[in-house]
């Protein structure tokens, strides 16, 4: 896994931005001069009045249609924004892994960030499309019977084979449960 990019100092982001816990959202301050260089045809401190006259007080980026990210450019730089939230919302640089609790990407309010390690967010993590019995950790197998498995450190794990989808699916969720994964973990839809 790729180390996430170093975030500026909590001094420097809170010079750039107004963070709402509550809603998410960051929005442009008015930024000062010593932010800015000077170029060929404008000094730093006229950058600083054309930057602040189109851009403070507005939502600061946007979402990646891609990726479901809200993403932003800071000096350069794109950054993950749930990143900078959780840096301004908490001073404490966040860890590797960024959790999105309710699995929105671009949901960046407080209570919905939280650090974890690279297994928590594993067993945080949705169903795979391709799921077609609609249980997690369920696939069908030949005779029309039910295959109920789990990841454990990486390897597979076979919990058993069963006649119904539902029975195998029961069997992942409580092998599941008890080992802590997160309640909104591969949320399942039942086929209908």
């Amino acid at each position: 896994m790729n180390k996430p990019k170093a975030l500026p100092t909590l001094e420097y982001l809170n010079e750039c931005f107004n963070y709402d816990p509550e809603t998410g959202v960051l929005t442009w301050r008015e930024r000062p001069a010593s932010h800015f260089n000077d170029t060929d045809w404008r000094t730093k401190e006229e950058t600083a009045v054309f930057w602040n006259a189109k851009y403070a007080g507005t939502e600061a980026g946007g979402v990646n249609k891609n990726t479901g990210y809200h993403k932003l450019t800071l000096g350069g730089k794109l950054y993950r924004s749930h990143r900078i939230a959780f840096k301004l919302g908490t001073g404490r640089e966040p860890d590797a892994e960024l959790n999105h609790i309710n699995h929105d990407r671009a949901d960046n309010r407080l209570c919905n960030l939280e650090n974890s390690s690279r297994g928590e967010q594993c067993r945080s993590k949705r169903t795979w499309v391709g799921n077609k019995t609609g249980y997690v950790g369920v696939k069908e197998t030949m005779g029309n019977r039910f295959e109920a498995s789990c990841r454990l450190d990486g390897k597979k794990l076979h919990l058993g084979t069963f006649n119904t989808a539902e029975e195998a699916g029961t069997v992942a969720r409580e092998w599941r449960n008890a080992r802590g994964y997160n309640e909104h973990h591969c949320t399942e839809q039942k086929q209908g």
